[in-house]
């Protein structure tokens, strides 16, 4: 469903959205208290400072997603499952996450008074500054639990883009979250071992960026112009690669187990060392298999299937 069409039915007085499917959508800013979102699938959306207070979560899927500042005061999120999600400075204030799995969640400076993290399960999870006043964890699973800063940096699209339009080109090792920048201009920047999993990128021109180490796992990338890219040791598992310019792009040792690369431009890649399984290179323009590469169930470029593994010499 698209941002229109949820605040308009919304603003018409619906309130059950159960099962509804949230997908790259921006909803910062807005109020959807009181809203029911059981069972929803909210998947790489922006709820910066938005109002979910009271609003229900139960059992629902929350992945990837930019939650800073969000008031969810009240809200009951009871089973619900949360990865890599970012809550800094966000009012969760007698909030019901009893049962929740929150795996790589940051909760820096958010107001956690009152709230039911009973049989909750925490792994890897950040409350460095965190109001923990009477809050419940009654059977509480903390593993990798932090009080402490994370030491990766997390920027939001929009801060990326103010900053690489005043010249910064410098963003290693970031935290990518918020939106999406597609069809927007990166050419040169240096994202080498930046976490840019399940992003929408598409169309956008990242000639000659530095990527080498970066995990995208699962990233829209189709239509990208990654020509010249380093992409060295970089995970695209899963990555849509669709009619992307990849020529003249290094990937040696990088990762594209079931990535999609059909119609994709690759002449003069570097592809030593690339891991292919279950990868396909349908109509990808100039692949040519590097030394040591490793492909298995693979479709190549002029369509044969490749069932057992193989590696090139």
């Amino acid at each position: 469903m698209e941002a229109d069409e949820l605040l308009r039915r919304y603003a018409n007085g619906e309130r059950d959205f159960s099962g509804i499917n949230l997908i790259n959508v921006d909803l910062a800013g807005i109020d959807l208290s009181s809203a029911n979102f059981t069972e929803a699938n909210l998947r790489n959306i922006n709820l910066l400072n938005a109002n979910l207070s009271y609003a229900k979560f139960p059992n629902s899927e929350w992945e990837e997603s930019n939650l800073r500042g969000v008031n969810l005061r009240g809200a009951n999120l009871e089973g619900i499952v949360m990865r890599d999600i970012i809550l800094e400075n966000a009012d969760l204030t007698n909030i019901n996450l009893s049962n929740a799995d929150l795996n790589e969640v940051y909760l820096m400076g958010a107001n956690l008074t009152g709230a039911n993290l009973s049989n909750a399960c925490l792994y890897i999870v950040s409350l460095a500054s965190a109001n923990l006043e009477r809050a419940r964890f009654s059977n509480t699973t903390l593993d990798e639990v932090s009080f402490e800063p994370p030491i990766q940096r997390i920027i939001e699209f929009r801060k990326l883009l103010q900053q690489y339009a005043a010249g910064e080109r410098n963003f290693a090792g970031i935290k990518l979250c918020g939106g999406a920048v597609s069809g927007c201009d990166l050419s040169g920047i240096n994202l080498s071992k930046a976490k840019l999993s399940a992003l929408n990128l598409s169309q956008v021109n990242l000639s000659n960026a530095h990527l080498q180490g970066a995990i995208m796992l699962g990233t829209d990338l189709s239509s990208s112009n990654l020509k010249g890219a380093n992409l060295k040791g970089a995970n695209l598992s899963g990555a849509n690669l669709r009619k992307t310019n990849l020529n003249y792009a290094y990937l040696t040792d990088a990762i594209l187990s079931g990535a999609d690369l059909e119609g994709a431009e690759c002449e003069g890649a570097n592809t030593d060392n690339v891991i292919l399984v279950a990868t396909n290179l349908r109509g990808a323009r100039g692949f040519r298999s590097g030394i040591g590469a490793f492909f298995c169930k693979t479709i190549e470029p002029g369509g044969e299937f490749i069932e057992g593994a193989d590696w090139i010499e």
